[in-house]
């Protein structure tokens, strides 16, 4: 038997009017995800302390409130991400900075779109009871590093160089993974020097000896990085997305709450106190302006450089573009 449920005029006008507002706030739910522009993110592995900004604008859905559809893709490597990037895979790229010079050099114009950290977070350390007292007492020994090629690799060569070494003779540098498998290579005395980074440093603090720390000088040492070419052709999304990005890193830097629960997130196998107790610590190289300065780029291109002197030195303005206009 079917029953029917009769409404009086008002009640009748009512649910309509409630009808007409749930389909209103459907439609314009459904207007606003049509619109959102589409945005492939690249990152080398998890995101970390230093792109904390990214995780908090992702999963507070910052991005999202701003029109933007972000995805994030992970590679295994800085190397696999920026060449996701240079094949148009992906629209940007959080990686080492100096890809920017390298890929201008090879014709593909780069620059940075957020620059996000101006510490390198890396320390090499050493076993307490025998480490090396620096960079030139590591001749003849073994380092870690996370793999050839990598920022890692980079600059224990530079450290090397500058100490009056032949990175290929005078050490044998070997990639062995992540700051993890760095402690415990030490730990083991598989090297005699291994390279940590990011939370992994709090650790090795405690168990190791500092045999180099390259936090102690500030340069461009992690960004997003995008192609010009995708850049003018999208120069809204190109603002929204440095806007909102630089947003989620005000909230890094000032929300202690928030912070500790992504970093949380990032290391859940870490004991809880010691990340809300260094959590200032971790984020003290969070960018919160939408620029690098001329010194930090400086920094970068003259260790780029000589590294790899064959390269092109580029100007700061193509480097990292204003494209706020402040």
């Amino acid at each position: 038997m079917r029953t029917e449920r009769l409404f009086s005029g008002p009640v009748k006008k009512l649910l309509a009017s409630s009808f007409l507002l749930v389909a209103a706030a459907v439609m314009a739910l459904a207007a606003s995800s049509a619109h959102a522009q589409a945005l492939r993110i690249a990152a080398f592995g998890p995101l970390n302390n230093e792109s904390i900004a990214v995780a908090i604008a992702l999963d507070q859905g910052l991005y999202k409130e701003a029109g933007i559809d972000a995805e994030l893709i992970t590679f295994k490597g800085g190397a696999p991400a920026v060449q996701a990037l240079a094949g148009k895979a992906v629209d940007v790229c959080i990686c080492s900075p100096e890809h920017v010079i390298r890929l201008t050099n090879r014709g593909l114009d780069a620059h940075v779109i957020v620059p996000l950290s101006n510490i390198t977070s890396y320390v090499l350390f050493g076993p307490k009871d025998n480490a090396a007292k620096d960079i030139a007492g590591l001749k003849g020994k073994k380092i870690g590093i996370t793999s050839p090629g990598s920022k890692t690799d980079g600059l224990v060569r530079l450290a090397l160089q500058r100490a009056g070494l032949d990175p290929d003779k005078d050490a044998s540098i070997v990639g062995i993974g992540g700051s993890a498998n760095n402690l415990a290579a030490i730990k083991a005395g598989h090297v005699d020097a291994g390279m940590v980074s990011g939370l992994e440093v709090l650790l090795a603090e405690q168990q190791f000896t500092t045999v180099h720390d390259w936090r102690t000088s500030k340069t461009a040492s992690l960004a997003l990085i995008g192609l010009d070419n995708w850049s003018s052709a999208n120069p809204e999304l190109v603002r929204k997305f440095i806007q909102t990005t630089l947003k989620a890193a005000e909230i890094a830097a000032n929300d202690k709450t928030k912070r500790d629960n992504a970093l949380l997130e990032f290391y859940p196998n870490i004991d809880a106190e010691l990340i809300r107790g260094n959590s200032d610590r971790l984020v003290a190289s969070v960018l919160t302006r939408a620029r690098f300065t001329e010194e930090e780029f400086d920094t970068l291109q003259s260790d780029t450089l000589a590294l790899e002197p064959d390269l092109k030195p580029i100007s700061y303005d193509a480097f990292n573009p204003d494209f706020l206009g402040k």
